[in-house]
């Protein structure tokens, strides 16, 4: 569902006032449930294409797309503190510099002439730790191939009769490699010779990674993107973060994106100072994302990742509506920047996120986020919680309508389209006997009536949200929405 932010009145709020107690048909189908939080890290990884997201499931599956976790890849890095710490599943958005390239061999017939090319899959330096071997086949006039990376299983591919045919099976089902047939004729003696095991070489992570690669480009050409550009072809994210500091101008990009994408950013404070981090905070204003001071190094590995890294981990971890309280970090043994209960209050006070030292439920020491503040400069914007409710039931009302979108405009249509939305609003008000079910307080709605609307995005004129702890109502701002200044 499109969403509309701005307007001549879009930061205005409607005090509490005296429901009306609107009564709800009972729904024959179960709509669409809440979403579920995705986090996203741009960074850069050991291994991964460049122009595709990778979502990966748990820590052996980010071995097998995006490399193992090793020191030199700050991407990876922050990867391992997620999956560490519980996060389940990632978008992986990988990064290059300028000059990277893919390792690769050429493999000769017995006459020595190049007959095929075996390329690792991506730009990476990883691609020199792969290696082919080619024996004979089983069959006369037949060869193998075998294609090993230092992760998975080796892959075997038997019998080929001719080089077109290899490229034809390793396309279909290598996720490392890629095979070109060079010979410019196929003629009889053109399969390849038979090769020891030996490794592909000239792959290359390329220059150092700078704003640009993070930023992202769109190609005219082909319509791949990159970087930034990429994350926001994914509206299922619902927090991103990069895998270090970059610049002042992709944190710009990054909070841009997140309004864009109704989504959550996490941007690291450059300078590694208090009144530093509260100075940068001034040239911000958005409710979409946290400015987070400091560096983080973790008891199991000794990296050192960015707090802001550790503050995307939280949120996506912790219900949308109970916010971070309580939520701590059992891997961290340190940070950069010890802080002092004033220096926690002067953050605070400025809405910078940072981390330190608590005593959880188990009594023991153990680091957590203080204060959990948006960017915003209006007072009214700066709770978290009220920006990711508001994200989620937007997010969650696309959904839950997406079944509605390609029928007739009828009245049945409608009435099945209200008692749906109506459904979902009640869930948001949860059960009695359920405490954790309770992400709303209450909610008032009113739609337009078939014959007013060309199109579902239209059909709700106005919903209005209360929150718990919140003394104004959040106006859910849809394309559909009534000007709040008529």
């Amino acid at each position: 569902m499109p969403i509309l932010y701005g307007g001549t009145k879009s930061s205005d709020f409607v005090t509490p006032g005296i429901y009306i107690e609107e009564q709800v048909p009972t729904s024959p189908e179960k709509p669409g449930g809440y979403t579920s939080n995705l986090l996203a890290i741009i960074g850069v990884f050991e291994k991964g294409p460049l122009t595709e997201p990778v979502i990966v499931n748990g820590l052996n599956d980010f071995v097998e797309k995006c490399g193992n976790f090793t020191e030199n890849y700050s991407g990876s890095k922050a990867a391992y503190a997620a999956l560490q710490r519980g996060v389940q599943k990632l978008a992986i958005i990988n990064v290059r510099g300028d000059m990277a390239k893919q390792a690769e061999i050429t493999l000769l017939d017995k006459e020595g002439k190049p007959t095929l090319a075996v390329r690792h899959m991506h730009k990476c330096e990883f691609g020199n730790f792969c290696s082919v071997e080619v024996q004979a086949g089983n069959k006369p006039d037949t060869f193998r191939v075998i294609l090993r990376n230092p992760y998975g299983k080796p892959e075997v591919y038997n019998d080929l009769s001719t080089p077109a045919q290899a490229v034809e099976k390793v396309a279909a089902h290598s996720k490392d490699f890629v095979v070109e047939e060079l010979a410019q004729e196929v003629q009889p003696g053109s399969n390849p010779d038979v090769l020891a095991e030996t490794k592909l070489t000239g792959g290359s992570d390329g220059k150092p990674t700078k704003a640009a690669d993070y930023l992202g480009k769109d190609d005219p050409v082909t319509y791949k993107k990159t970087g930034l550009k990429l994350l926001k072809t994914l509206p299922q994210v619902t927090d991103f973060v990069a895998d270090k500091n970059i610049s002042d101008q992709f944190s710009d990009a990054m909070l841009v994106a997140a309004q864009e994408m109704n989504a959550f950013t996490y941007i690291p404070v450059p300078d590694a100072s208090i009144v530093g981090a509260i100075s940068m905070r001034q040239n911000y204003d958005t409710e979409f994302g946290h400015f987070v001071l400091g560096q983080a190094k973790s008891k199991s590995k000794g990296w050192v990742v960015p707090a802001a890294v550790y503050d995307a981990i939280a949120h996506v971890l912790c219900p949308v509506q109970d916010g971070t309280a309580g939520f701590w970090f059992g891997d961290i043994e340190s940070t950069d920047i010890p802080l002092t209960t004033a220096d926690i209050e002067n953050l605070t006070a400025n809405q910078v996120v940072c981390l330190s030292w608590i005593v959880n439920e188990k009594r023991e020491n153990a680091m957590a986020l203080q204060s959990d503040f948006t960017l915003a400069a209006d007072a009214r914007l700066r709770q978290t919680y009220r920006r990711r409710v508001n994200s989620l039931i937007v997010r969650d009302l696309e959904m839950v309508t997406t079944p509605y979108r390609s029928k007739h405009l009828s009245d049945g249509w409608f009435a099945q389209y209200e008692i749906a939305v109506r459904h979902y609003l009640d869930k948001l008000k949860g059960r009695p006997d359920d405490l954790n079910s309770e992400v709303i307080q209450d909610y008032k709605i009113s739609f337009r009536r078939p014959g007013e609307i060309g199109n579902v995005d239209e059909a709700i004129e106005e919903l209005r949200i209360k929150l718990f702890n919140i003394a104004d109502k959040i106006t859910i701002r849809l394309m559909s929405a009534a000007d709040l200044t008529a």
